[in-house]
Parts: C-alpha cells; sequence; structure tokens
C-alpha cells in the first residue's frame, strides 16, 4: 500500500512537471510569436521600399541584406523555442552590447517608424556582458516598440548604455540584484506613462493596457524572464503623462568566456 502511494505522488508529480513545461511553453510561444511578428513589420517595410521604387541600385542591395537580417533574427527565434522544447541548455558567451544594439539599430528604426527618433549611445565604452546574443535582441526589441506605442503622437525613445558597479552597501533593494559590475541598458520614452496599479502588474503575463489586436500581454513577462534568467534586474519609474524609463542590469562577462 505504502509502494502504491509513493507511485501514485510520484505520478501527480511528474503530471505537474508536466503541465508546468507546458505552460512556460505556451507562454514562451506567445512571447515568440509577438516578436517574430516585429521581425515581419520590418521585413514587410523593406519590401516596400523595394517594390514601390524610388530607392537606387545600392539601397535595393542594402534592403535585400537587411531582409537577409531579419530573416536570420527570426530564425534565432525558432531555435529558442526548439531548444526549450528540448530543454536544450542556452550557450551564455561575452557579448558586446554597443555592437549588438548598432547592428540592430537600423531595423528598430524602421519599427518605431518616422514619428519616433531612436537616440542610441553609450556613456563611456561599456565592457562585455555574460549573455545570450539573440535573447538580447529580443529584449531591446520588446522595450523599444512597447515605447513606441506609449508616444501615439511620435516622440523619442533614448536608448543608453552605461557600466554601473555595487557593493554590499549600495546594490539596489531589488529582488534579484547583488553587488558587482554591470552594463545597464536604459530605455525610455516621453510618452503616456504609466499609473502605480499599472506598473504595479506590468510583468504578468497576458496583461496589457493595449487594445486586444494591438498586444498579447507577453512581451514585457518575457523580458522579465530573460532578465532574471541573465542573473541581472529590471527598475522601472514613470509619470503619468511624462513617460517611463526601464533600466536593465546584465553582470559583465568572466574574461574566460568566449566573445559574441
Amino acid at each position: 500500500m505504502k509502494g502504491e502511494n509513493s507511485i501514485a505522488d510520484f505520478m501527480e508529480e511528474e503530471q505537474f512537471r508536466h503541465l508546468q513545461k507546458m505552460t512556460a511553453l505556451g507562454r514562451l510561444a506567445g512571447g515568440v510569436a509577438h516578436d517574430f511578428n516585429n521581425i515581419l513589420q520590418g521585413i514587410f517595410g523593406l519590401c516596400d521600399m523595394v517594390l514601390m521604387g524610388g530607392v537606387d541600385a545600392e539601397e535595393q542591395l542594402q534592403c535585400v541584406q537587411d531582409i537577409r537580417d531579419e530573416a536570420h533574427r527570426g530564425g534565432e527565434l525558432t531555435r529558442q523555442l526548439l531548444s526549450f522544447s528540448r530543454n536544450d541548455a542556452e550557450v551564455f558567451s561575452a557579448v558586446d552590447l554597443f555592437q549588438l544594439i548598432s547592428v540592430q539599430q537600423k531595423m528598430l528604426q524602421r519599427l518605431l517608424g518616422k514619428q519616433v527618433h531612436l537616440d542610441f549611445s553609450e556613456s563611456t565604452p561599456v565592457p562585455l556582458v555574460s549573455a545570450v546574443a539573440s535573447q538580447i535582441e529580443q529584449v531591446v526589441m520588446n522595450l523599444c516598440v512597447n515605447a513606441r506605442d506609449a508616444m501615439p503622437d511620435g516622440g523619442r525613445v533614448g536608448l543608453v548604455l552605461s557600466e554601473v558597479c555595487f557593493d554590499e552597501r549600495t546594490v539596489p533593494d531589488v529582488p534579484g540584484a547583488s553587488a558587482g559590475r554591470y552594463v545597464c541598458v536604459c530605455v525610455s520614452d516621453v510618452g503616456t506613462g504609466m499609473s502605480d496599479d499599472v506598473r504595479e502588474r506590468l510583468f504578468e503575463p497576458f496583461f496589457t493596457t493595449k487594445e486586444r489586436d494591438k498586444g498579447t500581454g507577453l512581451g514585457l513577462a518575457m523580458v522579465f524572464d530573460i532578465v532574471e534568467k541573465h542573473r541581472g534586474w529590471m527598475e522601472v519609474s514613470s509619470v503619468v503623462g511624462q513617460g517611463s524609463v526601464f533600466s536593465l542590469f546584465f553582470p559583465v562577462a568572466d574574461s574566460s568566456e568566449g566573445i559574441v
């Protein structure tokens, strides 16, 4: 009888774990679909530029190269979903965030549109971080698109990199925060801002203030999960009518990690 109970308990535990994994997979799939849609917007925009004419041969070639880059990013998103379903380990390496975002900058500007200006800079040269490059691209894309949506009449998105150091006395009182060297990725907008109630629910899966066909409520939940997996944390400040600031902290890479 005791053995039967043990088997039953084991089966229940396995079923619970399977349910947890399927729930997480559903969240990941929704987030990937959200990011993939952003990539497709960029590809469609490039195709329209070529089809409507008005660009010379050199610009057409650049458009084709950009389309190829966007397709590559789509492939990376699909790979992440497949890796999760097979429970593959994610490979972290030393990533140059300034170089990574510089390459991504043109695509980000296309997603933001003509009414929104992307202002990207680094306060001083920043060190490499320990990261999965494709996931950092997802994070930056999601935050920039959310900033755009918070400014329906246009505006400016600020994207700034800086190095920060915390010791035991200065480390923020934030879950997941710890002493050490970090690169801060700060994304700001001058949009509608958020109330305290909205900010408290910001990272809940499926919570969104957008219209039904314009948001899944998974973008920021995915951002939160990715930052947490990178042993980092996030801080958010916002004033209604004045905009929002998202500050993400990623640990500086160990010197033994390979560079991407």
